[in-house]
Parts: structure tokens; C-alpha cells; sequence
């Protein structure tokens, strides 16, 4: 053994000496142990970016359970972090600035989201345990996950082709003005009818349209855009996605599939079977128009009160259109009636123009956009409301109904 290792006192070694001696101390059986003990890997993030992403990745998580990895994010850390959540139809990607080495896993999405929105730490710091456990720290707060390796992770599909670019903050208004009439995805929905569960974007090279189609009611949003002409259907989980891309957006899109980057996130959809049909081909030409006071809305509220809870038939109220009025009525049964009468203008000329319309279904397309204008040719023709906003123009379609009185 060498003299200076049966030295008495550490503090008569030279630098050079303690150096060696503290490296000798980590050599054979106490590296592994000691190794052990220490973290393989670890980085950090902000916690408010952290919990917004994670927010939106939920929208692209597997509902059913039916594939268990579907229900984790897949988390790599190269420089910065990326999020990948899939349900196998829809795809979310986000990037989040941070510091620390290389890693990769699965973690279980909602449980993760449910730690991160209740840290008040400024930062999270993640470390790789023994038996595949992500450590998850925030100030005092530690708490430990399970997680999968990425190869049970399905590999992400990108559309290829060329690249054009999208006011997703336009995209973003139009999807909020339409969306709401999105037909829900039914047990009983034939396959035929499974489109109407989508909204739809076509595009004509001028301007881009963007409608939701029901059986009674129809809202379509256009705008000015000088893009390629195409046709699609994004399923709804990809709209409500796609709606909070707020910003500007490269698409690319091929046969079947879709996507769209903005700065730090990226959707991947399918696209559903199917085209809606024209508007403008089953709409008749319209020859009168009525200017609609910004005072419909709180009116047919008012006159909905009297129609109680009763039968479905106690929503439908009468609208009587006249050249210079709109009289509103309703009938609740024993809840009362009510009348109300707008002041307007209008083109008609000659005998007044009486049809019956679902009330909620109205109001809730008023609750977008107060209407400016409304377009009618008979009771048996849909009503048109028309708003025009700043960037494109909102129409709402709604089919007559039948009146009890």
C-alpha cells in the first residue's frame, strides 16, 4: 500500500493527494452502490406553461381506455420538452422551453395535469427513480409516477406535401362562431350521418368557408383568403383543438389526414368521409330582407319565459314579419303568453309574412352574434340571419317549425 494512504490526518495531504484519494474511495463495489443512488436523469420546466399545455393535450386523450398507453403523455426532453398525446384520430404536440439532460416515457396524463395545476412553485423538476418512477418535484412538494418506455408509444404519421400558411386567429373566430352546431356524435347516428358530427372547411381559392351542418339548422362563416382550393372535415375533438391554435399556422393536408403547426404546438387529425352539401345550392333566392335591431335577442328571451316547461311544441314562437315591424308571440299553455314588436325596415311590400321558429335553437345562435339583417321568402323556406363582423361574415340557416297556434 502506498505511504501517503496510511497517512494519519487528511490534512497533511497535498491537493493533488486528497483528490486521488476521494477518486479511490468511489472504485470498486462502492461506485454501483453509490451510482444507484444518484438520478439517471433530470430536468425542469415552468410550471404555468407546463399546466396549460397539459390542459390542452387532454383533448387528444383516448376516452375509452380500451389501449392503456393512450392514456399517458409521452414526454422527451432534448433541449426543451415536448408533449405528445394521440387517441389514434387526433393528434396534440406541444414544446416547452427548459434545462436539464436527455430523457424520454410515458407518464399518465391526467395525473400528471391534476399534480402540475395545484403546484405553486414556479418551477417542476422531474428525475428518473428506480422500477421506471418519475420523480415530480415543485418546492416542497414530491411526488413519484409510474412510467412506460416511448417504444409502446404508436409513431406519429405526418402528412406530407407543400406547406400554406393560416390566420389561425381568423380560423380561431370562425371555428367560435360555427362550432356550437356541431352535430353530437349519437349512439344512433348512421353511418351516413357520421360527417355532420365534423365542421367543415372549403376553401373556393377566394375565401374560406366555414359551416356546421344539422338537419334544421345551418351556421356558415366566410371569409377572404387566398389559399388553395380544398375540402375537408375535421372531427370535433380536432375543431376544439384547432380552435385554440391562436396563431399563425402552416397546414399541410393530403388524403386523409391533416395538419397544423403554429409556434409551439401542432394538431394531426383524420379527416372525415364526406362533403357537405352547398348552402348555396339548396337556398332558394331570397327577396326580402328585414334589418334587425340589436334588440331581437333580449326580445325573444323575454318572450321564451312564457313558454314554461312544458311539451317541446311550447318552444316554437311566431315571428310576423312586416314592412316596418317584427311581432314576436309566444304561448306557454297555463305559464301565459307574451308579444313583443321590434321597430324595423324592411323590402316587403304587400301581405305580412308569418313563420314559426325554434326559440332556443335561435337564441343560441344569436348568443355568437347579434344579427344585422335577416333574409325571408316564405314560411316554408329557412330564415337567414346575416352578422357581419370585422374579417368574415356569419350566417345562420334555421328550417321553419310548426306552430300550435
Amino acid at each position: 500500500m502506498n505511504a501517503w494512504l496510511s497517512a494519519p490526518e487528511p490534512s497533511t495531504l497535498l491537493p493533488a493527494q486528497r483528490e486521488r484519494k476521494d477518486s479511490l474511495s468511489l472504485s470498486g463495489l462502492a461506485q454501483p452502490l453509490i451510482a444507484s443512488l444518484l438520478p439517471k436523469y433530470m430536468f425542469k420546466v415552468n410550471r404555468k406553461a407546463l399546466a396549460a399545455e397539459l390542459s390542452l393535450l387532454q383533448i387528444a386523450l383516448e376516452k375509452k381506455g380500451t389501449i392503456p398507453i393512450l392514456s399517458s403523455v409521452k414526454m422527451e426532453f432534448v433541449n426543451h420538452l415536448t408533449l405528445t398525446a394521440t387517441d389514434a384520430e387526433i393528434t396534440l404536440i406541444a414544446e416547452i422551453p427548459g434545462e436539464g439532460d436527455p430523457w424520454s416515457g410515458c407518464v399518465p396524463l391526467k395525473i400528471l395535469f391534476s399534480l402540475v395545476k395545484l403546484f405553486e412553485s414556479g418551477e417542476v423538476r422531474f428525475t428518473e427513480r428506480k422500477n421506471q418512477r418519475l420523480e415530480i418535484c415543485s418546492d416542497g412538494s414530491k411526488h413519484t409516477l409510474p412510467f412506460e418506455r416511448t417504444e409502446k408509444f404508436p409513431a406519429i404519421l405526418f402528412p406530407s406535401g407543400t406547406s400554406v400558411q393560416i390566420d389561425g386567429e381568423a380560423i380561431s373566430q370562425m371555428i367560435g362562431a360555427t362550432s356550437f352546431w356541431i352535430r353530437p356524435d349519437d349512439i344512433g347516428l348512421k353511418p351516413t350521418e357520421r360527417k355532420q358530427t365534423g365542421l367543415s372547411f372549403r376553401s373556393n381559392g377566394e375565401s374560406l368557408e366555414v359551416m356546421a351542418f344539422q338537419r334544421t339548422v345551418t351556421a356558415i362563416a366566410t371569409a377572404k383568403f387566398d389559399l388553395p382550393e380544398f375540402g375537408f372535415i375535421l372531427p370535433r375533438q380536432a375543431v376544439i383543438a384547432l380552435g385554440k391554435l391562436q396563431c399563425a399556422l402552416s397546414s399541410i393536408w393530403e388524403s386523409g389526414r391533416v395538419s397544423f403547426k403554429g409556434e409551439n404546438r401542432t394538431l394531426i387529425t383524420q379527416i372525415l368521409e364526406g362533403q357537405f352539401p352547398s348552402w348555396r345550392a339548396f337556398l332558394p333566392k331570397y327577396e326580402h330582407s328585414v334589418s334587425v335591431s340589436g334588440t331581437l335577442r333580449a326580445a325573444l328571451k323575454r318572450a321564451l319565459i312564457t313558454t314554461g316547461n312544458g311539451p317541446k311544441t311550447f318552444e316554437a314562437l311566431k315571428l310576423t314579419f312586416a314592412k316596418t315591424f317584427i311581432k314576436i308571440e309566444s304561448r306557454g299553455g297555463d305559464t301565459g303568453q307574451s308579444e313583443e314588436i321590434l321597430e324595423t325596415r324592411s323590402n316587403l311590400n304587400g301581405n305580412e309574412i308569418v313563420i314559426g321558429i325554434n326559440a332556443k335553437q335561435l337564441l343560441e345562435a344569436l348568443s355568437v352574434a347579434e344579427p344585422s339583417t335577416c333574409e325571408i321568402l316564405s314560411p316554408e323556406q329557412p330564415l337567414v340571419f346575416i352578422t357581419n363582423t370585422e374579417g368574415y361574415e356569419l350566417r345562420f340557416l334555421t328550417m321553419p317549425c310548426r306552430l300550435n297556434f
